[in-house]
């Protein structure tokens, strides 16, 4: 399971490397989490939103 933890954190610093639009990096990441909650689990849907909003802010913050 820290595969998907490296995985998710990694998809969310690269959504916020190319993509300069917030709100379409949300949109983004709100599909993947859905579809991982639709196939898995709900839960893990959750879990992968927070994954990768943590990789997103993690490289936002640290940008400058």
């Amino acid at each position: 399971m820290l595969i998907y933890l490296v995985i998710f954190v990694i998809l969310g610093f690269v959504l916020a490397k190319f993509i300069k639009k917030p709100k379409v990096a949300l949109l983004i990441a709100l599909i993947i989490s859905i579809a991982i909650g639709v196939f898995y689990a709900p839960m893990w849907g959750i879990v992968c939103l927070g994954e990768m909003a943590f990789g997103y802010f993690a490289f936002i913050f640290t940008r400058d």
